[in-house]
């Protein structure tokens, strides 16, 4: 086995950990890291362990990750190489210290030296007689003083979350809308400022990116721990209390948001919760507790702004959630709800509902009475059709609807044209209830961004070309139909589309899809195509993923060189008359991805595959027993496979299971096969 524990404080977490590693001979290996000398010394000397200490870069290392950060262009002006030089010397080669300083300075005005030098200054005096944690410490204290105020309170509000928490961005983004830490311009939606605030934290490094979209987008953030330590303190102060590691929560007064995390027990102890603006409980604590938590404060914390809760029992929305007028955002996600009672109507400042993984089967009539509401999500419930009130919702930005059943049980109202602020529209049946197609309705919705549309019929393909041309912002469509339906009537395709999903049969690829080119992601599903479509697609020049599911019919694919310029990730599955893919040299150069799943009548490797130079991962799963054992035989005849020898990460499954690709297995550039 191999056990990674990270930042570990304490000889005592070593000591009640080490009891339960066995200790066979076997070759098991624990990594540990932390913070504290003693603790690796202690934790090594026991075990015969090698204690690395992690050095400082080197100067010119230093100079290289500050100019990185600092300057756009990655070089330091003339005139600014002396101050910050100093600047880094301060920095005594420690990364975190020098990405935070630079994300300071980049923000600076680079022809008014004197205002380096009064962060050399600051620096100075911040620093002096500090040990190098405590200068971390302070010289990332600095970049949170940088800060302006809206900014400073937008980070603070970030210590809600658990420590080394996964955090959404939308979520992020929601919360400081709802609370009110940012406000609309003549110019921007209160939305778009809180992405700028969310970006400048990034650029400051005061947060880290987890997880990023496939065209480079943060998704995810996290607080690295050494941040997190500073915004604690600065919370309390701006009265943001946060009750985890399984005590009792003990309410604080003047608490004006609250986050609960893990707690076992709640205690009814405080008169002066009346400031409360923003309850956030996070799973894991126990039912009965976010039960309690929630029944309590709701009903007596009159000026709540936001209710964000998870995993929670409830069946219906408790009675005094509707008493909540100043209420701007309720999130009940995977809550069990069955029923919205009409009393949701009094809400009148809600901008934000999302409801989704309930068992919700209809929404109220007094749903329209929301006239602020901007986004309604209610995906993943059992909703057969919308309330004709929801017309009046003109605020309404994003209406999200995907069902638990599939895509299209619910029908929408037969004048959601009327709807004219909607950007995001998922996902629709193509017919009313009257039995009339939707898309004379959809053609009114000129600010529509993204759009899923589901139950097309054979004869329904003209009809929606001639909406969608109108749709002049529309980034994002997928399509869905059972039939064959005609979708050559677009003279050229709607102009900044970005991500296509076509699902269901196709008698060819669209011809407009070849002049697309701001596409960056293609789907096809159950296509049923028969002709290569590879020559409709190689010379979108932005087109970054590609995905086939049961889409072509066809016994070879050709990859011709120079095509798919910038294609990172390819996905192919279920092709179940495929026996050949080639690869011609110089495509896909920067092919980082490619998986091949359950396609049993491939017959060898891609031809070619060798030249994917930058192929990281390559997954081969739920193939024929010929192709595995062809693998296998070459592999212990020549104790590698060459022509995958140079891909990082290749997934083949063990000869046993490879017709059902359960039991898939990790090998490394020399493709080591493990018997499981």
């Amino acid at each position: 086995y191999v056990v990674v524990l990270d930042d570990i404080w304490n000889i005592q977490a070593w000591d009640a950990i080490k009891y339960a590693l066995p200790d066979g001979n076997c070759g098991s290996r624990v990594l540990l890291t932390t913070r504290v000398v003693d603790v690796a010394s202690d934790s090594c000397f026991e075990f015969r362990g090698y204690k690395y200490e992690m050095n400082a870069l080197s100067d010119d290392e230093s100079w290289t990750l500050f100019c990185n950060k600092t300057f756009e262009d990655k070089r330091c002006p003339q005139h600014l190489e002396r101050p910050s030089r100093n600047i880094l010397r301060k920095c005594e080669g420690l990364p975190l210290a020098i990405v935070a300083i630079g994300g300071i300075l980049a923000l600076k005005d680079k022809s008014r030296i004197n205002e380096w030098e009064m962060v050399q200054r600051d620096l100075s005096i911040e620093l002096e007689g500090a040990g190098k944690y405590e200068r971390v410490k302070k010289i990332l204290s600095l970049s949170y003083y940088d800060l302006s105020y809206h900014l400073k309170i937008c980070f603070i509000y970030l210590s809600i979350f658990p420590e080394d928490y996964e955090i959404e961005k939308k979520q992020v983004i929601r919360l400081w809308t709802a609370l009110q830490f940012v406000q609309e311009t003549e110019r921007k939606t209160s939305e778009e400022v809180a992405t700028g605030y969310f970006n400048e934290l990034l650029n400051r490094s005061l947060i880290q990116v987890a997880r990023r979209s496939l065209e480079g987008r943060p998704i995810t953030c996290r607080i690295h721990d050494l941040l997190r330590e500073i915004t604690l303190p600065k919370s309390k102060e701006h009265n943001i209390v946060t009750i985890s590691s399984g005590q009792d929560v003990m309410w604080l007064d003047k608490v004006r948001h609250l986050a609960v995390h893990y707690v076992k027990d709640v205690q009814q102890q405080s008169k002066h919760l009346c400031p409360l603006r923003s309850l956030i409980i996070f799973p894991g604590s126990h039912q009965e507790c976010r039960l309690r938590v929630l029944s309590l404060l709701v009903g007596r914390c009159k000026l709540l702004k936001v209710i964000d809760i998870r995993h929670t029992e409830f069946n219906t929305l408790p009675d005094d959630v509707s008493k909540l007028r100043h209420l701007r955002s309720l999130t009940m996600i995977h809550c069990n709800l069955e029923t919205i009672p009409k009393s949701v109507g009094m809400l009148r400042n809600l901008e934000t509902l999302i409801l989704s993984m309930n068992n919700l089967s209809y929404l109220p009539d007094a749903i329209g009475n929301l006239e602020k509401l901007r986004i309604l999500d209610l995906t993943h419930n059992n909703l057969v059709e919308f309330p004709a009130q929801i017309e009046k919702l003109q605020k309404l930005r994003r209406l999200y609807v995907g069902q638990k059943q599939g895509p299209s049980n619910c029908t929408i109202p037969a004048e959601i044209g009327n709807l004219s602020s909607l950007e995001k529209l998922y996902t629709i049946k193509a017919y009313k209830r009257n039995g009339n197609i939707v898309t004379e309705e959809i053609e009114k919705l000129t600010h529509l961004k993204t759009l899923t549309i589901a139950d097309l019929k054979r004869e329904d393909g003209v009809a929606l070309c001639l909406s969608l041309q109108k749709l002049s912002n529309l980034c994002s469509l997928a399509i869905q139909s059972t039939d064959i339906i005609d979708l050559q009537s677009f003279p050229s395709g709607p102009p900044f589309l970005q991500k296509l999903c076509l699902h269901g049969p196709l008698e060819r690829v669209p011809h407009w899809i070849s002049c697309l080119y701001s596409l960056v992601r293609v789907s096809f599903v159950q296509s049923c195509l028969r002709d290569d479509p590879m020559q409709c697609l190689q010379d979108l020049p932005n087109l970054l993923s590609l995905e086939f599911l049961k889409a072509y019919e066809g016994e070879e694919l050709c990859f011709k060189a120079g095509g798919f310029p910038r294609l990172k990730m390819l996905y192919l599955q279920k092709l179940k008359e495929l026996r050949w893919l080639r690869v011609e040299q110089g495509a896909l150069p920067h092919l980082v991805d490619l998986s091949i799943i359950l396609c049993h009548n491939l017959e060898e490797l891609p031809l070619g595959i060798e030249h994917l130079h930058n192929l990281g991962k390559f997954r081969l799963i739920g193939m024929s027993d010929s192709l595995i054992e062809t693998l296998w035989n070459e592999y212990v005849e020549l104790g590698r496979y060459s022509k995958i020898a140079h891909i990082p990460h290749v997934e083949i499954p063990d000869r046993r299971y490879s017709r059902i690709g359960g039991h898939g297995i990790a090998l490394d550039a020399a493709l080591r096969f493990i018997d499981d």
